[in-house]
């Protein structure tokens, strides 16, 4: 399949996917050199993802899309960080726009909200919520589960790191300095797996 990976991060989600045409999409320039020395394989845009599904949607059979929605996470609004002005609109613009006008098959996955949802997911995998087009069939014992994962240190991205198998040095901070807060962004390469298995599949 020709996959378009959104918001691609390091690419946790696409670690463990093989035998397919991949193009990743990645707005910041210092994760896009750490996803490409992992995935050289793959065509990598550092841009605007949206900008990008936008004007080439039509040229793929799957989209998997991570919107980076950290102000709209349990966590934060715990934390009094979450207001109801930093909802995370790029999160309903993906759904809807892939909801609308994609022929294929596609995947959004965020973390679940402090707010009721707007648009209910397909599915809810542990922490990660799920909206997709194609049905995804599971039982407790056949997938795995992320918990949530609240370290913030330095020893807390290497935890992540080891339990991905995705290590790298690069001093990239998203928000407040967190060395952890990339290694946290990333779906579990399990799950990513898991995920591609049963579309691919089915």
């Amino acid at each position: 399949m020709k996959i378009l990976n959104l918001f691609a991060g390091v690419g946790g989600n696409r670690k463990l996917w093989k035998g397919h045409q991949i193009t990743a999409v990645e707005i910041e320039p210092k994760l896009c050199k750490v996803y490409a020395r992992f995935n050289p394989e793959d065509t990598i845009i550092c841009g605007d993802a949206m900008e990008y599904l936008k004007s080439n949607y039509h040229k793929f059979d799957m989209v998997w899309a991570s919107p980076p929605c950290q102000s709209h996470s349990r966590m934060n609004y715990a934390n009094k960080r979450a207001t109801e002005e930093n909802r995370c609109p790029m999160l309903l613009d993906c759904i809807k726009f892939l909801q609308t006008h994609f022929k294929g098959i596609f995947v959004v996955e965020n973390v679940r909200p402090y707010y009721e949802f707007e648009i209910l997911p397909s599915y809810i995998i542990g922490r990660h919520c799920f909206w997709s087009n194609k049905y995804i069939h599971f039982v407790p014992e056949s997938y795995p589960v992320s918990g949530i994962f609240k370290e913030c240190t330095l020893k807390g991205k290497r935890i992540l790191q080891d339990k991905y198998d995705i290590h790298f040095d690069d001093k990239i901070y998203l928000s407040a300095h967190n060395p952890a807060q990339v290694m946290r962004n990333c779906v579990d390469p399990l799950i990513g797996q898991f995920i591609l298995n049963q579309i691919t599949n089915s």
